[in-house]
C-alpha cells in the first residue's frame, strides 16, 4: 500500500521558489506510486478546488485553505485536511515562522502536547536558513518535527552549529531539459529584437523585486561598471514596481541607466513560462545576484543549468553551488556586513566595489565565461538534476533514510 503523503507549501498556481520545488517534487513522487495531496498555502482567493485542468485529473490531488483570509501557514486548514485524511506523512516546505503555531500546547486524549504532536502520523519540514542565524522560535519548532531536511548543506549546517540538531539534506533541484543552452542563431536573434548585437555585455538577473535580493546594490554597481561602455546592458527579470521591493525604473533613473536597463516581466502576480526564464538566462552575458542570503537559491542552478555564468554575494549557499571554479563570489563589505533583521536575522550586504570588479573581470575574459558556463552546467547535470534529487526523497519517504552519496 502505498504511503500517503500530505504536502503543505505555496500554491501550484504562484511564481514562486517554492511553488515550483513542489511541482517538481510531488509530480515525479506521484509517478512513483506515492498518494500525494498538496495542500496549497497562499490562498489566491477564488474557489480552485473548483477549477478542472490536465493536471488536476492526471495527477496527484490538491487543496486551498478553507478561507481566503487564512493566515499563511494555515493552521485551520492543515489540521483539517491532516485529519479528513490521515496521511502518513505530513510535510511542510516554507520559512519555520510560518508554521510556529505547531509548537503551540493543546490538549488531546486527555495529555498536554504541541500541536505537531497532535497531528496524524509523522510530521516533515523541508526547511531553509538564509542567514547565519537559527531563527527566533525556530528550534523549538524543528524539535517537534519527527522528520527534517534541510535544502542546503548551508541550513544543515546551520542548524546543527546551532542547535545540536541533525537533519537530512535534499537540494532543489532544475529541469536539464528545459534550462538549457540555446541554439546561437536563436540567441542572437532575440537579442537582435532587444536592439543588441553580438558585442553587447548583457548582465541580467532573475529575481523577485523585494528587500532581502538588495536590488539597489546590483543596480549601483551596473551603473559604475557600465559607466563609458555603451555596449553593456542590465536585464531584469522581475516585476520593477513590485510593492515588496523598490521602484525599479525609479532607482535606474536615479543611478543614469534608464537606456540601459529592460525589464522581463510586468507583474510579479501573473507568472512567465519557464521557456521565457530559461530564454532570458541565455541572452545574458553574466547573472547576478546581490542577494542579502538565500535558502537556496534556484536562478543559481537554472542560469548555470543554461551555461550562463554567475556573480554573487558570497553567502549562505553560494560556496556550495558556485565553488571556486565555477562562478564569481562577491565579498561582503566591511567588518560587519549585516544588517539585522526581521527575527534577528543577519543580511548580508554584498561589496558594490567587489561586483564591480567582477563585471570587468568577465567583461574582458570571454574565456574564462565560457569555462564557467561549461563547468556550471556540469556541476548542475551531477548534483542538482531532479531526477537525481527526486531519488533522494524517494528514499528517504519510503525507507527513512537517504542512500545516495552527497
Amino acid at each position: 500500500m502505498s504511503k500517503k503523503i500530505l504536502w503543505c507549501s505555496d500554491s501550484w498556481l504562484l511564481p514562486t521558489g517554492y511553488s515550483q520545488v513542489s511541482r517538481n517534487v510531488l509530480s515525479r513522487l506521484f509517478k512513483s506510486g506515492f498518494d500525494i495531496h498538496n495542500l496549497s498555502f497562499q490562498n489566491v482567493g477564488f474557489a480552485t478546488d473548483l477549477m478542472v485542468s490536465d493536471r488536476m485529473i492526471s495527477s496527484y490531488k490538491m487543496y486551498h485553505s478553507l478561507h481566503p483570509n487564512e493566515s499563511y501557514g494555515n493552521q485551520g486548514s492543515v489540521e483539517f485536511y491532516n485529519n479528513a485524511l490521515k496521511p502518513d506523512i505530513t510535510a511542510f516546505l516554507c520559512d519555520s515562522f510560518m508554521i510556529r503555531w505547531l509548537c503551540d500546547e493543546r490538549t488531546k486524549d486527555n495529555k498536554v502536547m504541541s500541536r505537531a504532536k497532535t497531528l496524524h502520523g509523522k510530521t516533515l519540514f523541508y526547511f531553509p536558513f538564509d542567514s547565519k542565524d537559527v531563527y527566533d522560535g525556530a528550534e523549538n519548532l524543528m524539535k517537534e518535527m519527527d522528520i527534517r531536511v534541510a535544502m542546503s548543506k548551508w541550513s544543515r549546517d546551520t542548524l546543527k552549529r546551532g542547535t545540536g540538531l541533525d537533519s537530512h539534506y535534499i537540494p532543489h533541484g532544475v529541469d536539464t531539459n528545459i534550462y538549457r543552452p540555446l541554439p546561437k542563431e536563436m540567441i542572437d536573434s532575440v537579442r537582435k529584437s532587444n536592439g543588441w548585437d553580438e558585442d553587447t555585455f548583457v548582465v541580467g538577473s532573475v529575481a523577485r523585486n523585494q528587500s532581502r535580493k538588495n536590488i539597489p546594490v546590483l543596480f549601483k554597481a551596473f551603473a559604475d561598471f557600465s559607466e563609458n561602455k555603451d555596449n553593456t546592458r542590465l536585464l531584469m527579470h522581475c516585476d520593477p514596481s513590485d510593492p515588496q521591493g523598490t521602484n525599479l525604473h525609479d532607482l535606474a533613473k536615479q543611478y543614469g541607466i534608464t537606456d540601459k536597463v529592460s525589464y522581463g516581466m510586468k507583474r510579479f502576480s501573473l507568472g512567465v513560462p519557464e521557456f521565457t526564464i530559461n530564454l532570458a538566462y541565455n541572452t545574458m552575458d553574466v547573472h547576478a545576484l546581490s542577494t542579502t542570503g538565500e535558502g537556496f537559491g534556484l536562478p543559481i542552478i537554472e542560469s548555470m543549468a543554461a551555461g550562463t555564468p554567475n556573480v554573487c554575494t558570497d553567502y549562505t549557499t553560494a560556496e556550495e553551488i558556485l565553488g571556486d571554479d565555477r562562478g564569481e563570489r562577491v565579498k561582503l563589505m566591511g567588518s560587519f556586513p549585516y544588517i539585522v533583521g526581521q527575527l534577528n536575522t543577519h543580511r548580508a550586504l554584498a561589496d558594490k566595489d567587489d561586483m564591480v570588479k567582477k563585471f570587468e573581470k568577465l567583461y574582458k575574459n570571454k574565456q574564462l565565461r565560457k569555462q564557467y558556463s561549461d563547468r556550471g552546467r556540469k556541476f548542475v547535470l551531477e548534483h542538482y538534476n531532479w531526477e537525481k534529487v527526486v531519488r533522494m526523497w524517494n528514499e528517504l519517504l519510503e525507507h527513512g533514510e537517504i542512500y545516495e552519496k552527497e
